[in-house]
């Protein structure tokens, strides 16, 4: 409820994109690179009576994180491993 209104707080289908972030990696031996694929979303933020005030930009929590070798291969890996910089 937002000022006696039902509203969507979270949730639902949004239009979104998928960020990707490539950076160089050093605290692994051979490795050269990580990429990083996060799923973005906009998320409309309406007042009372459902009109469109903002859009607020969100992150879902499911990233994907490839670690690239200095051959050219590609590691997928659980992001819990601690590859977040």
């Amino acid at each position: 409820m937002i000022d006696g209104v039902p509203q969507l707080v979270d949730g639902g289908k949004h239009y979104g994109h998928l960020e990707v972030n490539i950076e160089p990696f050093t605290p692994i031996a051979g490795i050269t690179a990580k990429i990083e694929f996060t799923p973005v979303y906009s998320f409309p933020i309406l007042d009372a009576t459902y009109n469109l005030v903002a859009t607020e930009r969100r992150v879902y929590d499911d990233p994907v994180v490839m670690l690239v070798t200095d051959e050219g291969s590609v590691i997928n890996i659980p992001y819990s491993e601690g590859t977040k910089s």
